[in-house]
C-alpha cells in the first residue's frame, strides 16, 4: 500500500549490507597484504649470536683468581667473529626436526654503497638464494631483471627497490661497496626486489 516508503526502506538495508560487505572485503583484504608483506618475508625463528661488551680478563676468569684481587691494565677488547659457531652441525640437527619447515643461512654485514658521488650506508646479507626463494618467495617478488640471471652472475646483488632509487640505478649497474674495515668490492645489480610495503626494503 505505501510503495514510496517500501522502496526507501529497501534501498536503505541494501546500502548498508553493501557497505557491511565492503569494509569486511576491505579488512580482508589488508590483512592478507600484511600477512604476505611482513609476516611471510621475516623469519618465525632467528638464531644468531648476541653482541656483548665483556670486559673481564682472563685471570678474573679462571678459577685461581677467585678471592684475590686482580689488575688489568691497558685492558683492551679483541675483535671476536660474531659467527655462530658449530652453525653446520647446528643445520643439520634442525633438518631433521620434522617441525622444521626450512633453513636459510645469513651472513650479514654494513656497508657503503657508492655510485657516482651519491654514497650511502646500509646492509648487505649473503644467502643460500635458494633455500631463501623457498622460505620467502624471492623468486615472485622481483620487479625488475630475473632470478634465474641472479643466479648465473658470480658477482651480482638482488637489491631493494628503495635502495635503487636512492642509487638510481638499473639493471647490469656497477656499484662500488665497502665494508668499515676498508674491504671494497664492485657488485653488478642483476634484480631488483620488492615485498611491496610503504617504504620497501633497501
Amino acid at each position: 500500500s505505501k510503495k514510496k516508503q517500501t522502496a526507501v526502506a529497501m534501498l536503505g538495508v541494501t546500502f548498508g549490507i553493501a557497505v557491511f560487505i565492503l569494509m569486511i572485503s576491505f579488512m580482508t583484504g589488508v590483512n592478507l597484504f600484511l600477512e604476505d608483506s611482513m609476516l611471510t618475508s621475516t623469519p618465525h625463528v632467528r638464531i644468531y649470536r648476541d653482541v656483548t661488551a665483556e670486559r673481564l680478563s682472563v685471570t678474573e676468569r679462571s678459577a685461581d683468581s677467585r678471592g684475590q684481587h686482580v689488575q688489568v691494565l691497558h685492558q683492551r677488547p679483541f675483535a671476536a667473529s660474531l659467527n655462530l659457531r658449530d652453525a653446520g652441525a647446528m643445520i643439520k640437527k634442525l633438518e631433521q626436526d620434522k617441525r622444521v619447515l626450512g633453513i636459510s643461512p645469513q651472513v650479514s654485514t654494513q656497508v657503503f654503497y657508492s655510485m657516482g658521488a651519491v654514497q650511502l650506508g646500509g646492509m648487505m646479507a649473503g644467502v643460500d638464494m635458494i633455500a631463501e626463494d623457498k622460505l620467502f618467495g624471492i623468486r615472485k617478488r622481483i620487479k625488475s631483471g630475473k632470478f634465474d640471471d641472479f643466479l648465473k652472475t658470480r658477482d651480482g646483488v638482488i637489491m631493494g627497490m628503495g635502495l635503487a632509487k636512492k642509487l638510481n640505478v638499473q639493471i647490469g649497474d656497477r656499484i662500488t661497496v665497502s665494508t668499515p674495515q676498508g674491504n671494497k668490492g664492485i657488485v653488478k645489480v642483476a634484480a631488483i626486489f620488492g615485498f611491496g610495503g610503504y617504504r620497501d626494503w633497501e
